[in-house]
């Protein structure tokens, strides 16, 4: 009963991989392109409040 148990648990955590790992792939993937974007707005309103300055 114990072996049986293991092996379905060992496919569910499988399963449970496959169906999950696009969406943390896709996850990630948006958080690195929003904390770019921020990045570059942030240069941007720097550049045009320096460029105001002068």
């Amino acid at each position: 009963m114990k072996e049986v148990l293991k092996r379905i648990k060992r496919v569910a955590t499988e399963d449970f991989k496959i169906f999950f790992e696009p969406y943390v792939w896709v996850w990630r993937a948006t958080r690195r392109a929003i904390s770019f974007l921020f990045r570059q707005i942030k240069l941007l309103f720097n550049h045009r409040k320096k460029s105001k300055d002068e």
